[in-house]
């Protein structure tokens, strides 16, 4: 199944519901599930994108007429009709180098629509008789990586963006989890086989995909793509289907790749104990190294230096960060003042971690890298559902319990700001330094300005009610 890239940030929907690291950070240019009323954003134009539903009946908001996507012009408020999505579900907005795509599911079986990006005109339309979940961008934005939803074993396609073929990646194994570098199209992957066997492995592999589709997808003798980057060995591992799913991350510069895994180990009563580590690779010298205990997903400081995890709880359930070096893997447990599951954030602008409870419900904590100081921070509890964070500012503005939240890094400070509408979903404009929020009691989308907390403008979707 295909997971996210390197998680000092994160991406499409929101499953902060189980421990480990938080999915409720919204960036203009990420690929976005529209289906509760999220709000996405084109980082080319900043143009605003929301799906919005008319129904026949107030009392019957189920039954649902017509859906439509609208665009909304960051400076003139104006709204046009992007896409006509009645009757499709699951829908998703990605923003490849060719345009807009629009994923979504018609009769159970996925339809990809590229449009263009500034006139909206329809490019390109495939149906295809499966369904995909779990998107991902390559850097370039040419490659898209999606998983097989209806496929035994979920195999992962990569989708070329411009003409929307399709190449399944092929592997001869039970399980396959991928994901792209940062800073190249560099596809990096881990094979599992013998899952249920007492002698299991793993096989790490990489692959320049521009490379790749330059030479038309050759295999190579062992039946996998051929001319990998790296392809490692790594025996008596397995993947890890508590929550994590083997989660791969890497470095913001690229320079270490990460792997949760479980190790197995046969006991003497021939049963099979399995623990947490994580597998990291330095991508420059193909050094192997392992991190008994940590667990998925995990995440990188800004600089790179430190990898962000976490061990099991305790027997009281409290949890413990584990601060990685990255180049020495030692360990640093820091205890949370959190009871029961906590989600993370690990901050672009300074060495911040930011950990809340899964149901965000309890004072957040603040963890300071550089100081080596953490605090439980005074105010609500508040969760990691939705939120944005401001390039060189160091602070985030949260949604949650539909209230509006700042939280200073530095001052280590949360407030809620106070507003005259109800807010659900939140996004941001970096350009125009704008924040983007609907209204839960209305169809309106609201501009705000963060530094002086006041409304810019408001745009009224000319129908219906934004999906939730």
């Amino acid at each position: 199944m295909l997971r996210l890239p390197y998680l000092a940030l994160v991406s499409t929907l929101a499953l902060t519901g189980c421990t480990g690291l938080s999915l409720g950070e919204n960036n203009p240019g990420q690929d976005t599930w529209l289906g509760n009323g999220a709000i996405a954003v084109d980082d080319r134009t900043e143009t605003c994108f929301v799906l919005a539903s008319d129904t026949e009946d107030a009392a019957q908001p189920e039954k649902i007429l017509a859906s439509t996507l609208f665009a909304i012009d960051p400076d003139t408020g104006l709204v046009r009709e992007a896409a006509n999505l009645t009757g499709r579900d699951d829908p998703r907005l990605l923003f490849p180098a060719s345009g807009l795509l629009v994923m979504s599911e018609e009769s159970e079986k996925d339809r990809l629509d590229l449009y263009d990006h500034e006139t909206l005109a329809l490019k390109k339309s495939v149906e295809l008789d499966i369904r995909y979940h779990g998107t991902r961008m390559s850097p370039s934005r040419k490659f898209i990586g999606v998983a097989d939803n209806t496929s035994d074993k979920a195999p992962i396609h990569v989708i070329e963006a411009d003409t929307l073929d399709r190449h399944v990646i092929p592997h001869d194994g039970e399980w396959l989890e991928a994901m792209f570098l940062n800073k190249s199209d560099t596809l990096v992957a881990i094979v599992f086989y013998d899952q249920d066997k007492p002698t299991p492995r793993a096989r790490l592999l990489g692959w320049s995909m521009q490379e790749l589709a330059t030479a038309g997808y050759p295999l190579g003798p062992t039946g996998l793509w051929a001319a990998p980057v790296f392809d490692l060995e790594v025996p008596g591992v397995v993947g890890d289907f508590s929550f994590s799913f083997t989660w791969v991350g890497t470095s913001p510069d690229d320079k270490y790749i990460v792997f949760p895994v479980r190790k197995a180990e046969v006991q003497p009563n021939d049963e099979i104990a399995y623990t947490n580590e994580l597998l990291v690779l330095d991508a420059a010298t193909k050094e192997l190294r392992e991190v008994p205990g940590a667990r998925g997903p995990v995440g990188f400081t800004p600089d790179g230096s430190t990898i962000v995890s976490y061990g099991d709880q305790d027997m009281n359930g409290n949890q413990e960060l584990w601060l990685v070096d990255a180049a020495t893997l030692d360990v640093e447990p820091e205890p949370v003042t959190i009871e029961g599951g906590i989600s993370y954030f690990v901050s672009r602008d300074g060495n911040f971690i930011v950990v809340a409870s899964s149901n965000g419900d309890q004072q957040l904590v603040l963890y300071d890298v550089d100081q080596d100081k953490s605090t439980q921070m005074a105010g609500p509890g508040v969760g990691l559902h939705e939120f944005v964070s401001r390039a060189g500012r160091k602070e985030m503005w949260i949604v949650d319990d539909q209230s509006l939240f700042r939280l200073d890094l530095a001052a280590g400070e949360i407030a809620e700001v106070r507003t005259d509408f109800t807010p659900e979903h939140v996004n941001i404009l970096p350009t125009r330094d704008r924040l983007v929020l609907d209204d839960a009691d209305s169809n309106d989308i609201v501009f705000f300005d963060p530094n002086d907390e006041s409304v810019k403008t408001i745009v009224a979707l000319p129908v219906g009610k934004t999906s939730r």
